[in-house]
């Protein structure tokens, strides 16, 4: 029995509500019982108590104290009695007991709380882990007492006399036991009974019921259920049994209508759905063999798709026009109406019996045909002739032929030659498949081998089932075209796609190959757009200023893209100068034009500028190229003018000098003439050199060689300053072609200014050799050779340049000195872009100064 089942949980009602009585009424019993015989053993002991009590009282009078003990303990050795003493009330010391060794100890608090002093006895049980009865009985200051204990104290000691319980306990315990058995009994006794009841007359029904209805839940609706009796059960039984039957059919449709709509909703795919309608028609809907076939509206045709039962190029060859000659085929999809042809109607038996000769048989080459090499014998397809038995396994291809049989079509006319020659069927029906009131198809179906007849509930469940298929169909090719149109649009889409991307790629390669910087806004002035130019003009990357306000990054831009949205117009080019994200200022030339859409409404603004740092480096050098050629011209033509002059002058004025004596006050007056003139002779020199500089010796130099010869002139200079030079090579560094003389004048001219840069002592100059860009060693030997630099590096720590006189150093004629010619800084220039190369300053006040001299090499 289930523990699920009905009867089994009757069973356990009526038991636990049995149990529940006989547990409330044993426990009532019980409670009573344990109450009465407990009241019987307190009385006993309080009157076991008395006695003692008694005894013990008279011998006190009688002044026998040691008797008093010996009592005690007398008492103590009962078998009723657990214990037995004396205590002081007030103290709660033991003052005698049958256990001497507790004497004089501190009784329990539990005990001295039951002494009551208006009472004579009082008793507690102290529950049966002790198994005891405890009765104290105070000991009262009696007025015979008061001759030896005086009147002070109302109590003199108390008794505490515990009694055993434990046979009492026991009776309880087997008395509970024996009641419980008894109950115990009964219920077992009771459910027994009612589980024979229930199972003889309720279980068997409602499990033959139950049994049924499983039966009928997993689609068994032939199931029947047997009355067991004439009970109500036995009403609902037939009352089951008959609803079952009355349902079985419609519910068989509806479970095949019900599948069949599920798996059309798992596919689009038409070849799927008509595959799901042959199935649902041979499996769902029980007939033995379909075919399904569709109209062709481009030819107005009927053709064959898809049989079961029914070899598969049979049907596939059929193909009729939609005319009404051409039988019932044409004319269910013409009449939009179902037709069922019943068993004898086109009974080939009813075939008049006559020989006739069939008309092909000349042409036939089917040696087991029997009309091969014959010239009278029945047509093909009459009844018990071979042809007809086995057309559709050996001569299928016979079956169009013999549609225009004149024997046949004089019998039969054309209606159903095809359905009998191609399917060789007797009894079948046919359904127009419907989509949207318009047949698309027909489904045709019989039942050849068992002969079942088609009724017409068969019909109407197939005509609810093609009006269902035949939607399906239609929107499965519905979204077949819309899928081509879909794919075809998705294809165009797609190649619009490539060629959008491919230009917006195009677009995007040229933006961030601009030479110019390319920033867009949009209409609330915030950045979009941010080529690679721009980038690198302005230091930031396009992510960190994309969304941000212009104002907020480059504020100087404000102006021109206020004056461009306030205009309505393009603005011209100008030049402003920003900061950089490394806060360096760049000048830079821009303008600025809006973005507009189709519509003409302005969508944000274009802003393109140029760096214009290497422009102004270039004109700044053409000027000053300019203005050294004009000096070189105005040095010689000085040269030639005064040099000549100069000299006799020199020597006329030495000559007078010559002539006075040396103690001659005038002569100091020729010596600081001839000083001047030696002065003057060598800014002369100083002018043919810049102007008219010495050709170029071209050489193969050792850089690192050539500052070592530099150190070597000026280190006695740099020793008498308490200046301290540090010298760093690169080993390995190739060889230049240079003028070694005029290279070697350049670093002395810089050493020389580091050394008197320096005013404190602790001074310092570095001299420093490296190469940058050159090729690594492990390059393709193949790859063509770039050029390199040789950088010479000449640092000192003295007081600086400032700021503004930095850009000028290598002017002519611009000194911080207070003598020579200014002329210092400009020659070595000249001389290192001779050579093609470049020098440049860096400066800080209090920190030091470095020059660096780059020459190519390879």
């Amino acid at each position: 029995m289930s523990t699920h089942s009905l009867s089994f949980k009757i069973i356990v009602s009526v038991g636990i509500v049995l149990i529940i009585a006989f547990a409330i009424f044993a426990y009532a019993y019980l409670q009573i019982e344990e109450k009465q015989m407990l009241a019987k053993s307190k009385h006993m002991a309080e009157f076991l108590a008395s006695v003692i009590h008694k005894g013990l009282t008279e011998a006190m009078l009688e002044g026998k104290t040691d008797k008093v003990q010996k009592m005690v303990e007398n008492y103590g050795r009962l078998q009723e009695i657990d214990k037995i003493r004396i205590f002081d009330p007030d103290t709660g010391i033991i003052l005698v007991d049958a256990n001497r060794t507790d004497i004089g100890r501190i009784i329990e608090q539990r005990y001295r709380s039951l002494l009551r002093a208006d009472t004579q006895t009082q008793s507690s049980s102290l529950g049966t882990e002790k198994q005891s009865l405890s009765v104290v009985i105070p000991i009262l200051n009696e007025p015979q007492c008061h001759t030896c204990h005086g009147t002070e104290r109302e109590m003199l000691g108390a008794l505490d006399i515990g009694v055993s319980v434990v046979e009492t306990f026991k009776d309880i315990a087997s008395n509970r036991l024996r009641m419980i058995g008894f109950a115990l009994l009964t219920v077992v006794g009771t459910s027994l009974v009612i589980a024979i009841f229930i199972i003889c007359f309720v279980n068997r029904p409602i499990k033959e019921l139950v049994t049924t209805m499983a039966r009928v839940e997993s689609g068994d609706l032939t199931a029947q259920a047997r009355v067991i009796n004439h009970s109500e059960l036995g009403d609902l039984t037939r009352n089951f049994n008959s609803m079952t039957t009355r349902l079985r059919r419609e519910i068989e449709r509806l479970e095949v209508l019900h599948e069949i709509a599920e798996d059309f909703r798992t596919t689009i795919d038409p070849s799927e759905i008509e595959h799901i309608v042959i199935r649902g028609v041979v499996r769902g809907l029980k007939f033995e063999r379909a075919a399904l076939l569709l109209v062709n509206e481009q030819d107005q045709t009927l053709e064959g798709r898809l049989g079961i039962g029914i070899a598969e190029d049979v049907v596939q060859r059929v193909k009729i026009p939609l005319e009404r000659d051409y039988g019932i085929l044409a004319e269910t999809v013409l009449d939009a109406k179902p037709f069922n042809v019943g068993n004898g109607i086109y009974d080939l038996s009813l075939m008049p019996e006559q020989t006739v000769k069939c008309w092909d048989f000349h042409k036939c080459d089917q040696i087991d045909c029997p009309a091969h090499g014959a010239e009278e014998l029945r047509c093909w397809l009459q009844s018990q002739t071979h042809c007809y038995d086995n057309l559709q396994t050996q001569f299928q291809d016979k079956a169009e032929v013999c549609c225009e049989c004149p024997v046949l079509q004089e019998a039969y006319g054309k209606k159903a030659m095809l359905v009998l020659l191609m399917f060789g069927s007797k009894a079948f029906a046919t359904v127009p498949l419907m989509a949207q009131d318009k047949p698309i198809g027909i489904v045709m179906v019989d039942n050849l081998h068992s002969g079942r007849r088609i009724t017409d509930e068969d019909i109407k469940a197939m005509s609810v089932f093609a009006a269902q298929a035949g939607m399906a169909i239609e929107n499965a090719k519905l979204y077949k075209r819309l899928e081509s149109r879909i794919e075809a649009a998705d294809e165009e889409l797609r190649q619009k796609v490539i060629a959008l991307t491919e230009m917006t790629n195009f677009n995007d390669s040229i933006l961030q190959n601009m030479r110019n910087g390319l920033v867009t806004l949009d209409t609330d002035r915030k950045i979009v757009y941010f080529n690679a130019a721009a980038e690198a003009i302005l230091g930031y990357r396009a992510a960190e200023v994309q969304g941000k306000p212009i104002q907020e990054i480059f504020p100087s831009l404000e102006a021109p893209i206020f004056e461009t949205l306030r205009e309505d117009t393009d603005s011209t080019f100008r030049e402003i100068t920003v900061c950089t994200k490394t806060d360096n200022n760049v000048p830079i030339e821009v303008s600025t034009s809006l973005l507009k859409d189709d519509a003409g409404q302005t969508t944000g603004v274009v802003i393109i500028f140029t760096d214009l740092t290497e422009r102004q480096e270039m004109e700044r050098q053409i000027r000053r190229a300019d203005r050294l050629a004009t000096l070189g011209n105005l040095a010689a033509g000085i040269a030639h003018e005064i040099r000549n002059p100069l000299a006799g002058i020199s020597g006329a004025v030495q000559i007078l000098r010559d002539d006075l004596s040396e103690m001659d006050p005038s002569r100091e007056i020729f010596d600081e003439i001839v000083e001047q003139i030696d002065t003057l002779a060598t800014s002369i020199r100083d002018f043919l050199r810049f102007a008219r500089p010495a050709p170029l010796q071209l050489s193969p130099v050792d850089i690192n060689e050539v500052v070592q010869s530099v150190i070597f002139l000026v280190r006695t200079q740099a020793e008498m300053q308490e200046i301290s030079i540090v010298e760093t090579y690169e080993e390995d560094l190739p060889t230049i072609m240079a003028d070694a003389e005029q290279i070697q004048q350049v670093i002395l001219n810089i050493a020389l200014n580091a050394l008197q840069a320096i005013r404190e002592t602790q001074g310092e100059v570095r001299f420093k050799t490296f190469r940058v860009g050159a090729l690594n060693p492990g390059s393709d030997p193949g790859e063509a050779k770039t050029k390199g630099q040789i950088v010479i590096e000449i640092s000192d720590n003295g007081m600086g340049i400032p700021s503004e006189k930095l850009s000028q150093i290598f002017n002519p004629y611009f000194t911080t000195k207070s003598e020579g010619t200014g002329l210092g800084l400009s020659i070595p220039q000249r001389v290192v872009e001779e050579h093609g190369g470049s020098i440049s300053v860096e400066s800080d006040i209090g920190k030091g100064t470095t020059f660096r001299v780059s020459l190519n090499y390879g």
